[in-house]
């Protein structure tokens, strides 16, 4: 069981890296589009917020979104098939940021062309943390049969002793 934390928990990790890392990809865009375009590329505070936000942003959706996200994938693959499953996690991910990004741009009483436009980005924007989350797990349950199996051929083999077995 605690195995199975830790592999959950460094899937986590990923998780928030990879939606971090998304941040600054998005900020260097706005930066380069600034430049191209001759705009006011932001104050020198602009960037270094911005990937704050993220790294906020994304401790939130960890609990919130990616977690239940793979458990739910996780479920439906062991049921048919990991890519099912993976494929159904994926999914329900995007849906869940849609709907919040959807909560999100209602409450802030944003445009219905803004509200639309967020809700696909926020479901493109959490694709690839989640895939990085389910492959983190993946691969922690791969290490673990890898090494079981090479722990169990490096033990020496127990002595046999029995009945009939004169000392």
């Amino acid at each position: 069981m605690y195995v199975a934390i830790g592999r959950h928990v460094a899937g986590a990790l990923t998780a928030w890296l990879v939606f971090t890392a998304e941040g600054l990809v998005g900020c260097l865009a706005l930066l380069g589009y600034a430049l191209v375009t001759g705009a006011d590329p932001g104050g020198p505070l602009a960037g270094p917020l911005l990937l704050l936000i993220a790294a906020l942003l994304g401790a939130v959706l960890v609990p919130l979104l990616f977690a239940p996200a793979v458990l739910l994938g996780e479920a439906v693959g062991r049921r048919r098939n990991p890519l099912v499953g993976t494929l159904t996690g994926t999914a329900a991910a995007m849906l869940l940021a849609a709907l919040y990004a959807a909560g999100v741009g209602v409450a802030t009483d944003g445009s219905p062309a803004g509200v639309v436009l967020a809700c696909v980005l926020a479901a493109l924007a959490v694709v690839c943390p989640v895939l990085a989350y389910t492959l983190t797990v993946r691969a922690g349950r791969w290490a673990e049969r890898v090494l079981g199996r090479r722990i169990a051929r490096s033990a020496p083999a127990a002595p046999v002793t029995g009945e009939g077995v004169t000392p």
